[in-house]
């Protein structure tokens, strides 16, 4: 059976968030395996979007997609972009802020991003990829593996 995918474009505020978390464990539901993992992370990425994008000024909007079947899902986040330079970085212990990347390498099988003139797409996978999904076209969007941060050490990538 192939992946189910589906989206959802949301306003670039703060309270956007949750819509996100609701939409990824709606499109999950309560019997997948890795729903938790993934509504945790996709709140973080969500909320990176909002922060340190495009995606939350003036009329910024930002992404959700949601590829999956009954063992694994992708998460993708698609902002509008920033100026900035990306940075997944570790912090110190006391630091209230800046743990993405930690929760990122923790709870996801595999993640990264890709980044162009039109924004940010950080995606993640939570649990084992389909073997039909493996054999996919490397052009595909969900299938970004030449970016892939997690399962190494974290850095910085662009496109």
């Amino acid at each position: 059976m192939g992946a189910q995918v589906c989206s959802l474009r949301l306003p670039g505020s703060p309270e956007q968030v949750g819509a996100a978390r609701r939409f990824v464990a709606d499109v999950l539901g309560t019997a997948h395996a890795h729903r938790d993992a993934a509504v945790l992370l996709v709140s973080e990425t969500a909320t990176n979007a909002v922060e340190h994008s495009g995606s939350g000024g003036p009329g910024g909007h930002f992404v959700v997609t949601v590829s999956t079947t009954d063992n694994w899902a992708r998460v993708v986040v698609a902002d509008e972009g920033s100026s900035g330079v990306l940075c997944f970085c570790r912090v110190s212990t006391e630091s209230t802020e800046g743990r993405g990347s930690e929760l990122l390498d923790g709870c996801a099988s595999h993640w990264g991003f890709t980044r162009g003139p039109e924004g940010t797409q950080v995606w993640f996978d939570v649990g084992t990829e389909p073997a039909e999904r493996a054999d996919q076209d490397e052009s595909s969007p969900l299938r970004p593996w030449a970016e892939t941060v997690g399962g190494g050490a974290p850095g910085i990538l662009e496109s």
